[in-house]
C-alpha cells in the first residue's frame, strides 16, 4: 500500500523539486523554509518515504553537517555524477553547493500553525468551570507501520470516580501530519476527535502537555477548546522549563506540577482548558490509583498497544486499504 501524501509530504516534495542538478540542501534548511527547524527529522522521514513511493530527487538532501545519511552508497553515486564533491561520505565545501531556506519557495506551514497556536492561547481559560468530575476520559495514540502506511491506533477510555472502566472506543486511521516537537496537537487531534465522538465524559486527560508548552497551548489546550470541555495534560517528560520543588517553572511563571507516586516515574501535569493549575493536580491525583499514570490514560495506553498489535479490532476503522 502507498501512503497517501500529506500536505507536509507535498510541500517537502515541492521543495525537493526546486533543488537543481549540481546543488544540495539539508533537511534543516527545508524545515526552516516550512517555518521551523524543529521539523528537520520529519522532513528526513518524508524524503525517505518519497523515495519508496515516487522516487523524487531525494539524493539532494543531506544532513546539516554535510553527511550523506541513509542510503549513502546510492546517494554518493548520484551526487558524484552531478558534480558534487564528496570526501568520506560527506559533502566537501557544503556552503558552495547549498540551497538555503530563503531560496526555497514553499508555504511556511509551521509558521502558520504557530500563529494559530498564539490565537488559540488567547481563548484558553485557566479557571475552574467544572462541577464534580465523575467521568474522566483518557486518550492515547500508538503509531506504527501497517502494510507500508504510517497508522495511528487511538483509544479513549472512560473511568468513573471509583476508578472502574465504564466505556471505551478505539479508532484506526492513517496519519495526516508528522510528529514535530511542539506541534503535537496537529498530529493527534484527528485521533482524539474520532475516538471521543459520541463518548460521555466530564473531563479529558491527554498523554501530552497543556500550558506547559513554549506557546502555553499544548494539545490538551487544543482539545479542551475544540470540545468545550475541561482538559488536562499528563506528560511523561518535560517540554519547557524546570522543576523547582515539584513545580514546573518557565520564564518566572508556574505552568504545571511534577506528580510522582512512590516507586513510579514522574508525570508532568498542566491544565489545558477550563481548569485551574491547582485543580488539575488534584484531579489527576484523584484518578491516579496505584498506577504509573492516571488510570484512564493507563488503560487507554494498554488498549492502544493491543490495537496496534492486532490483538483487538478497532471500534471504528477509518483506514483505506484500497491503495
Amino acid at each position: 500500500m502507498i501512503q497517501t501524501p500529506t500536505i507536509f509530504d507535498r510541500l517537502v516534495l515541492k521543495a525537493a523539486e526546486q533543488i537543481p542538478r549540481g546543488k544540495i540542501t539539508t533537511f534543516g534548511e527545508v524545515a526552516k523554509a516550512l517555518g521551523d527547524v524543529r521539523a528537520a527529522r520529519a522532513v528526513s522521514i518524508s524524503v525517505l518515504r518519497d523515495v519508496k513511493s515516487r522516487g523524487g530527487p531525494w539524493h539532494r538532501f543531506v544532513a546539516s553537517d554535510g553527511s550523506l545519511g541513509a542510503m549513502a552508497g546510492k546517494k554518493r553515486e548520484l551526487l558524484l555524477s552531478e558534480g558534487i564533491p564528496i570526501i568520506n561520505s560527506r559533502i566537501r565545501d557544503l556552503e558552495r553547493f547549498l540551497v538555503k531556506a530563503d531560496e526555497i519557495d514553499v508555504p511556511p506551514i509551521l509558521l502558520k500553525m504557530r500563529l494559530a497556536q498564539k490565537k488559540l492561547r488567547e481563548r484558553v481559560v485557566l479557571e475552574d468551570r467544572l462541577e464534580e468530575v465523575d467521568l474522566a476520559a483518557g486518550v492515547d495514540v500508538a503509531y506504527g507501520l501497517y502494510r507500508g502506511l504510517e497508522v495511528g491506533y487511538a483509544a479513549c477510555v472512560v473511568v468513573d470516580s471509583k476508578l472502574d472502566r465504564v466505556g471505551f472506543k478505539t479508532v484506526r486511521m492513517e496519519t495526516t501530519f508528522p510528529y514535530v516537537p511542539t506541534y503535537l496537537a496537529f498530529r493527534e487531534m484527528p485521533f482524539i476527535a474520532a475516538s471521543t465522538k459520541g463518548i460521555q465524559f466530564d473531563l479529558l486527560l491527554l498523554d501530552g502537555h497543556g500550558i506547559a508548552h513554549p506557546e502555553r497551548v499544548g494539545e490538551a489546550c487544543h482539545a479542551g477548546l475544540v470540545f468545550g470541555k475541561p482538559s488536562i495534560g499528563v506528560a511523561k517528560s518535560i517540554l519547557v522549563g524546570k522543576v523547582v520543588d515539584s513545580v514546573i517553572m518557565h520564564k518566572g511563571e508556574k505552568i504545571g506540577y511534577l506528580v510522582r507516586k512512590e516507586g513510579q516515574s514522574p508525570a508532568f501535569v498542566s491544565p489545558g482548558h477550563l481548569v485551574s493549575l491547582e485543580t488539575s493536580r488534584s484531579i489527576v491525583e484523584k484518578f491516579w490509583g496505584r498506577y504509573k499514570q492516571p488510570k484512564p490514560l493507563v488503560l487507554a495506553h494498554e488498549i492502544a498497544k493491543k490495537l496496534k498489535r492486532g490483538d483487538v479490532p478497532p471500534t471504528i476503522d477509518l483506514l483505506h486499504e484500497g491503495g
